[in-house]
């Protein structure tokens, strides 16, 4: 599973089994940039780790453009209100 993989390299504690997940509460330290795997929903389910992240990388931000090609301008209004 995408998300648990990159949750574990970012030192999360994670319990998967079938189709279940659980996310136990453990201290997360990104040091490396969030994969994707190609796949949009990673890109933007990470997303919000940048507001307490801000300088987590997300590679291949473009995979969005898939099913929505304004999120990061969107996002960004998050991450800098006027």
């Amino acid at each position: 599973m995408a998300i648990s993989n990159e949750l574990r390299r970012m030192g999360g504690k994670i319990n998967a089994s079938g189709d279940e997940l659980h996310i136990l509460p453990s201290p997360l330290n990104p040091k490396e940039p969030v994969q994707t795997y190609g796949d949009h929903r990673i890109a933007m389910a990470f997303a919000p780790l940048r507001l307490r992240f801000p300088d987590l990388v997300i590679e291949h931000p473009e995979v969005v453009d898939k099913s929505f090609p304004e999120f990061w301008d969107e996002f960004d209004k998050v991450l800098n209100p006027a």
